[in-house]
């Protein structure tokens, strides 16, 4: 159930099975840790649940324990430490390369105004839509995934609260550009 809810069954045999490692891994370390993980679930298809039983039990492991094996659906061309991510170190969660995983997103103008003013409280009217979002400062040590953004001159908000519940973006690790 986690694996569907993640990727869905139309992508690769692999890349589902692989999913599926790291979620047990990631369940694991979380039992082994007495923490609950935060997983979502959804109906698996026959495809996605004979592919799991493939790789059942599997796990990945450092130093013989479970590993936190962190997953996500985009990294925005490169990963985050866990420095960065949790502020701790783990020697086996470094960044990397991912440059499979740069894509691009448009919204038309109307949609990113009514989007922060409806979220936001903010009046953007008066202003050139190139003002209205000002990245301030970025939480990793990649440079890549926002923190603060200026809105409108006037509300600071975060670059989490524009993926997750302004404009659904995949990932933290974004820019902004105004083409008119």
């Amino acid at each position: 159930q986690i694996v569907q809810n993640e990727m869905g069954s139309s992508s690769p045999d692999e890349a589902i099975k692989a999913q599926a490692v790291a979620a047990y891994t990631f369940v694991r370390y979380h039992n082994a840790t007495g923490s609950a993980p935060a997983v979502g679930l959804r109906t698996a298809t026959d495809r996605v649940t004979r592919l799991v039983k493939e790789v059942a039990g599997e796990q990945i492991t450092y130093s013989g324990q479970p590993i936190l094996a962190s997953y996500c659906a985009m990294s925005a061309g490169w990963t985050a430490s866990s420095q960065s991510v949790w502020g701790r170190s783990l020697p086996y969660l470094v960044p990397a390369d991912s440059d499979v995983d740069e894509r691009e997103s448009t919204f038309p103008q109307s949609t990113v105004k009514s989007k922060l003013e409806s979220a936001l409280g903010v009046t953007l009217d008066g202003l050139s839509p190139d003002d209205w979002l000002e990245i301030q400062s970025y939480w990793d040590d990649t440079g890549l995934y926002v923190n603060e953004v200026l809105v409108g001159g006037s509300v600071t908000t975060t670059g989490r609260k524009l993926r997750e519940n302004i404009f659904g973006l995949r990932s933290a690790a974004f820019e902004v550009r105004y083409v008119p």
